[in-house]
């Protein structure tokens, strides 16, 4: 009789709501992601439980506030937007205005291309949302089944992915097979333990659509690292972007991410001015309406021609000339 008292004195604990060092019931909990994540990118998610008895909620990332959330229901998702780096993401609940309760998580964003080259501290550890465990959390308000309807949706707005993806999409140009939201053609859903991740590298699946990239590049000489890796992601956005070409930063910028040496002395030839080559600033004779940027010259994919240049550029003024009228 005294076992089965003390078994149900457990079970009482074990479901009884949590509380503080002073006795206090939590009304704020940080779902996921966890403390101390790394994420791939700059868009997450947030899912918040509260007790139900909170007016509003108040989000900052690294002291930066975001609007209120009022009116809410015991669970809420946002989606933010992360700095490279870490991020200290803090939420606060409130009763009638007044702060009921705070809760902290520190994330660490790590985008394909890094200015820092930065590393994760070593107690992070990355985060996949996609899992069997963690959707678990999510289904009895999310729809995250693989019926047909789902990956092929005829009214995009009932697509499952839009409820928590939308903002991937809120730029100029936006690829083809995201801006109809059938993600499911890049993104396989049998992957084993992470859901809709994508094959890498992925060159092969890109080829799947942009098979004249193949025909064009694979025979050059010479061929760009990321390129040459099949590594499409590391400079093209697969989903959206202000820039032509789904580039993931303005493309001189993007160039310099790696190659920064680029970004200081003179570049090419020391001209009267001293300053160099420009690589930005100015039009570009080649195509008009153009800026003038690194891929004026360089191929960023392959070329026949060393340093990915457009031509030979070993026979006098020749290259220069294509621009410039001596």
């Amino acid at each position: 009789m005294r076992s089965c008292y003390i078994l149900f004195i457990f079970v009482l604990c074990l479901l009884s709501p949590v509380s503080g060092a002073q006795g206090k019931v939590s009304q704020l909990t940080i779902l996921l992601p966890p403390d101390q994540s790394v994420i791939e990118s700059e868009l997450v998610s947030i899912v918040i439980v509260t007790g139900g008895t909170l007016d509003a909620i108040r989000l900052s990332v690294n002291n930066s506030d975001l609007p209120s959330i009022e009116k809410i229901n015991r669970n809420v998702c946002k989606v933010i937007k992360l700095e490279e780096g870490l991020n200290t993401i803090t939420i606060k609940g409130f009763k009638k205005d007044e702060p009921a309760e705070e809760q902290k998580i520190t994330l660490f964003y790590r985008p394909p291309l890094s200015e820092n080259n930065s590393s994760a501290p070593d107690a992070f550890r990355p985060y996949k949302f996609h899992t069997r465990e963690r959707e678990s959390k999510c289904i009895s308000c999310h729809d995250l089944g693989q019926r047909r309807a789902n990956k092929e949706p005829q009214d995009i707005s009932q697509s499952p992915c839009i409820r928590c993806h939308k903002k991937l999409l809120d730029f100029k140009f936006v690829h083809g097979p995201a801006s109809v939201w059938e993600c499911t053609t890049c993104h396989r859903s049998t992957v084993k333990g992470h859901k809709y991740s994508v094959s890498k590298p992925e060159q092969n699946l890109c080829y799947s659509c942009h098979s004249d990239a193949a025909v064009a590049w694979k025979d050059k000489k010479f061929l760009h690292g990321p390129f040459s890796m099949g590594i499409c992601s590391v400079c093209h956005n697969p989903h959206a972007s202000d820039n032509d070409f789904f580039l993931r930063k303005q493309t001189t910028d993007l160039c310099l991410s790696c190659h920064e040496e680029k970004a200081t002395g003179v570049h090419v030839v020391s001209g009267v001015s001293g300053g160099g080559h420009p690589v930005r600033g100015k039009p570009d004779p080649l195509h008009p309406g153009k800026e003038l940027s690194c891929a004026s010259c360089h191929n960023p994919h392959a070329a026949d021609f060393s340093e990915l240049l457009f031509q030979n550029r070993n026979s006098g003024f020749e290259f220069c000339t294509a621009c410039h009228k001596f």
